[in-house]
Order: C-alpha cells, then structure tokens, then sequence
C-alpha cells in the first residue's frame, strides 16, 4: 500500500519533527523510545540512527495466549541527508516476527510542486509466514509466505 502527503512545512521542519515525535501525548500506546545506535558522516552530512520502540498494542483475545503480551516492540531505522533533503523512516517490528512481518518505510522530500513543503511517500507491506498459517489457522501453502501488501517498500530503504 502506498500513500503520497503533503505537509505544509519545510523539509527542515519535517526532519526535526521526526525526532521530536515522542513522547507524545496523542500516543499513549507508545511507551518508550531508545535510540541505540547513531552513525554521522562528517563528510556528508548524513546521519544514520536505530531505535526501539516499546508500545502497548491492541491484541485480540483469541491471540493473546499466543503472544503472552500486548507489549511489542519496532525497530525504526532513519536516514537523514540534509544536502539531498532526503530523510527516510523504516519501521519493523521484532515482536512475534516470526509470524507476522511488518514493515513501513516513509521517504521525505521537499515537494516538488512547492518547494515550500515537504512531501512524504508512505509504503507498507506485511506478510504472515507460513508457521502462523499453518498452526493457527490451521491451513497450508505452498509458498513459504501470503504477502498482504507491497514488497515495494524494500528498495527505497537506505542502509
């Protein structure tokens, strides 16, 4: 799936607001932030950043004694180039991913219509492997996994 917005704000704007997103009280459901790794390019310019998420998340009753907890965590990987205007967020979560994989990658650029604002492509995929298929719902598949969504989102990360 993919979605285009556009922010009536600068790049700048946008690129510090990525950092200055939690805590926040319209989400609650995030309980904490640690940034863990953190990588500058004198050079370039560009920083690189890891850091986990911890967030209550909403879990329904039947897969509750599955997780054993409505805690999870992400991964949020960011890359922010400042000479190119480009910052990229990558989230993915490491909570039961052995079962379901999801994964959403938002890229930040000054909008090309308004070299004012700043414009976001959202893109997010999720697959469910072949273990939760097959122990929980009690089917089979040939392929090792059913994607729900767009893979597109992998070439866009920056690593």
């Amino acid at each position: 799936m993919k979605t285009n917005v556009f922010c009536r704000h600068s790049w700048p704007d946008c690129a510090l607001a990525s950092w200055k997103k939690w805590p926040n009280p319209r989400r609650p459901d995030v309980l904490s932030v640690d940034l863990i790794n953190k990588e500058f390019d004198e050079e370039t310019g560009v920083l690189r950043a890891t850091r986990l998420v911890m967030l209550k998340s909403w879990i329904p009753n039947w897969l509750k004694p599955i997780t054993g907890s409505s805690v999870c965590f992400f991964l949020e990987e960011s890359v922010t180039d400042p000479q190119n205007e480009r910052l990229v967020l990558s989230a993915k979560n490491i909570t039961l991913n052995n079962l379901v994989e999801m994964e959403e990658t938002c890229v930040y650029t000054r909008a090309v219509d308004n070299q004012e604002w700043c414009e976001s492509l959202s893109k997010y995929f999720s697959i469910i492997s072949n273990i939760f298929v097959k122990d929980l719902l009690r089917t089979t598949s040939s392929s090792d996994s059913i994607s729900l969504g767009s893979s597109e989102a992998n070439g866009e990360i920056l690593r």
